[in-house]
């Protein structure tokens, strides 16, 4: 009996040993073919890359209307260091005559964020390298073979995939502060030709597909970029121009003339502060929320994930386990809506516009009774006129509901007016002047701004400031990318 014990532990060990090998050598073999696809010793010779895209993109659950999909141009400059991990990402969004920028940076060691209308820097510990460029690197399939190669030890081979037109290597990579990344690549090439992710809801990915491969500098590189999310069209690129191993010895300086702003907070932990004697603030990362304490109920504002544990922190504060009878919903836009779910398992009432019941239910994953619905029409009052809705239509969203609290003078928007800065009054726009028009004209008297996008309660100061102080975006002279923006 021991015999055969033995044996059959010894038949185990082999045949572990034996497919252990074998995905090695397939492994090695996936690797090998990418490298000969991408170029051989060129391929292997990249250090840095720097890529310029013009694409255009379409915001499913970020448009204006919730009955439309705008479709938004843009143009991004990413330089790449990757051997001391090191990014340059700049960024333009819009049209000629309405456009913003953005430009980040990643010295190795830290991030900076670089405003160039206040020509003010500032650190953000919330920049990692892998995040920088918003993910843009994803976009380039050369940008993924350097990241499968340099990192092979992550990548796990999975099944092969058939196509009708060809047979691909699956390949699974995942790496801290990565998202999992699934490569398909062509056996016969050894080009990636497409790659996949989760995204932020539940059971549904970004598709990446890569093709029009052309070569530059001797390295293989697809011109065309298609992606897709939860199977509808996200992103198409326009044009792009790669440089290999461009000089980037002074690609990674700050501007000697700029001032540095007030570094950016950093909200990685849950936090919640009383705002008032029945009114709490709650929330991590990105998501806030207000919280009224309306006797034997509370009534939410601030609709983003874990919504759940906000609530049970505000109750732990509190001191006591009341539901939360009432969630107040802001606007259509799909990360404003992540924590639906929660609120409908929480058996809330949702107040809202009729515009967003249909898309609360969709990412509530439940068709909602109408009479858990409360629909506001230009405004409505709660708690005996402790919270007082107001629907509000921006350049943002057509139907935005904001929340005022007339006891503490606290006024509670999404992506209106906030600032993640530790000090300091953020520039306004269009969007908050006609917020104040509106709030003169309902006579609402606020001294507090709080947001669900971050920590921070503005004063009627910053208001004050942000409302004489708008900033309008420029393009500096020295970015390529603007020449032939500014000169269509």
């Amino acid at each position: 009996m021991n015999k055969i014990i033995t044996i059959v532990i010894l038949l185990a060990c082999y045949f572990a040993d034996s497919a252990a090998a074998f995905a090695s050598d397939n492994k090695t073999e996936i690797i090998n073919k990418v490298v000969s696809g991408y170029g051989e010793e060129h391929f292997k010779a990249i250090k840095s890359i720097n890529v310029k895209d013009t694409y255009k993109s379409f915001r499913y659950g970020q448009s204006e209307s919730p009955n439309a999909v705008d479709l938004v141009n843009y143009r991004s400059d990413s330089t790449i260091d990757f051997i001391n991990k090191r990014k340059n990402f700049k960024w333009i969004r819009g049209d000629k005559d309405s456009f913003s920028i953005q430009h980040q940076m990643f010295d190795g060691k830290q991030g900076y964020q670089l405003n160039h209308s206040l020509k003010t820097l500032s650190v953000n510990t919330n920049l990692s390298y892998a995040r920088t460029d918003r993910r843009h690197f994803y976009y380039l399939d050369t940008a993924l073979a350097v990241l499968l190669y340099r990192n092979i030890d992550d990548a796990t081979v999975l099944d092969d995939e058939v196509t009708f037109d060809s047979q691909l290597f699956k390949v699974k990579l995942v790496m801290q502060g990565y998202e999992e990344l699934t490569l398909f690549i062509n056996q016969q090439t050894g080009l990636i030709v497409k790659m996949s992710k989760p995204d932020w809801q539940p059971g549904k990915l970004f598709i990446y597909n890569y093709s029009k491969a052309k070569s530059q500098q001797e390295v293989k590189f697809a011109t065309s970029t298609y992606v897709t999310r939860g199977g509808q069209p996200y992103m198409v690129s326009v044009a792009r121009e790669l440089v290999i191993n461009p000089d980037v010895s002074r690609a990674f300086e700050l501007p000697e003339n700029y001032q540095d702003s007030a570094p950016t907070l950093s909200f990685s932990e849950m936090m919640v502060e009383k705002l008032d004697d029945n009114i709490y603030l709650a929330g991590q990362d990105w998501g806030f929320s207000v919280f009224l304490d309306a006797g034997d109920y509370y009534i939410g504002v601030g609709g983003y994930e874990d919504l759940t544990n906000r609530l049970t922190v505000v109750q732990k504060l509190a001191g006591n386990s009341k539901p939360l009878k009432y969630q107040v919903v802001s606007h259509h836009h799909i990360d404003h809506l992540e924590g639906m779910r929660e609120a409908f398992e929480l058996g809330v009432t949702f107040i809202s516009v009729k515009e967003h019941q249909a898309r609360i239910k969709e990412l509530a994953y439940a068709d909602i009774a109408p009479e858990r619905f409360d629909v506001v029409t230009g405004s409505a009052s709660y708690a005996n006129g402790a919270l007082q809705v107001l629907d509000f239509a921006s350049g943002h969203a057509t139907h935005n509901l904001i929340s005022y609290f007339p006891q503490a003078k606290l006024l509670f928007t999404a992506d209106m007016f906030f600032s993640r800065k530790v000090s300091g009054s953020p520039n306004g726009g269009q969007t908050l002047k006609l917020l104040a028009q509106r709030l003169a004209e309902e006579k609402l008297d606020v001294e507090r701004f709080a947001a669900a996008h971050s920590g921070r309660v503005l004063t009627l100061k910053d208001f004050n400031y942000a409302l004489s102080n708008t900033a309008k975006s420029q393009c500096p002279n020295s970015w390529q990318i603007c020449h032939s923006f500014l000169s269509e």
